[in-house]
C-alpha cells in the first residue's frame, strides 16, 4: 500500500517498478513531475499500465490513477481520471475522449505548462468541486465538438468551483476540425 501524497513532488524519482503484492496506491501517491517510465508486474491483480503510455489503471474500473509526462491522451478504456491524476506532471496538452464522464479534484492541478485541452464528448464531463484545472498556461485553447461549445462555455469555462475560471485565465473554446 502506498499512502495518499507519499512521493508527492519527489522531482528525483524518474522511472516506478510496481511489484505485484501492490494492493491500493493512495490519492497524489506518485504525483511525481519527472517520471518518464513505469512498469507494472504483470501479476499485479489492482493496477496495470495502459500499452506503455506511463498511465496507471485501476485494472477492470475504468479508472485513471495517475498520469505521466508521456500520456497525453486518455486510453479509450478509462471513463474517470482520477483525483490527482496529473498533479504537477508538466504536460503541455490532454485529448480525451468521448467516454471520460467525470474528471476528478486536482486532476490537471498546477501543471504549469497546460495550454490546449482536447474534449471530445458533446456533454462536458461532471468534474470534482476544487481545483480541477487550477494553473495551466494563460491564454490556452479548449477543444470541443463544434455542437457542444455552449454547453462547455456554460459548465467548464465559467464553473469557477471546478476550474477556478478558465475565463479568468485567457482561455478560449473552440471546434475541433473534422477528422482531429
Amino acid at each position: 500500500s502506498i499512502g495518499d501524497m507519499a512521493f508527492n513532488n519527489c522531482d528525483a524519482i524518474t522511472a516506478l517498478v510496481l511489484p505485484s503484492s501492490l494492493t491500493s496506491i493512495g490519492t497524489g501517491a506518485l504525483s511525481c513531475k519527472n517520471v518518464s517510465s513505469v512498469v507494472i508486474s504483470p501479476d499485479n491483480a489492482a493496477y496495470e499500465v495502459w500499452n506503455g503510455s506511463d498511465c496507471i489503471l485501476k485494472k477492470g474500473a475504468g479508472i485513471l490513477i495517475q498520469g505521466y509526462i508521456n500520456a497525453t491522451v486518455i486510453p479509450d478504456s478509462v471513463t474517470q481520471i482520477g483525483d490527482y491524476a496529473y498533479y504537477q506532471i508538466p504536460i503541455q496538452s490532454i485529448d480525451i475522449h468521448d467516454k471520460v464522464t467525470y474528471i476528478g479534484n486536482y486532476a490537471f492541478a498546477r501543471t504549469g505548462t497546460l495550454k490546449s485541452i482536447t474534449s471530445r464528448s458533446m456533454i462536458p464531463p461532471s468534474t470534482g468541486t476544487s481545483n480541477v484545472f487550477t494553473g495551466p498556461a494563460y491564454n490556452g485553447v479548449l477543444m470541443v465538438p463544434s455542437g457542444a461549445i455552449e454547453a462547455y462555455n456554460e459548465t467548464w469555462k465559467k464553473n469557477a468551483a471546478g476550474f477556478l475560471g478558465l475565463s479568468s485565465l485567457n482561455w478560449s473554446i473552440k471546434a475541433i476540425n473534422e477528422g482531429e
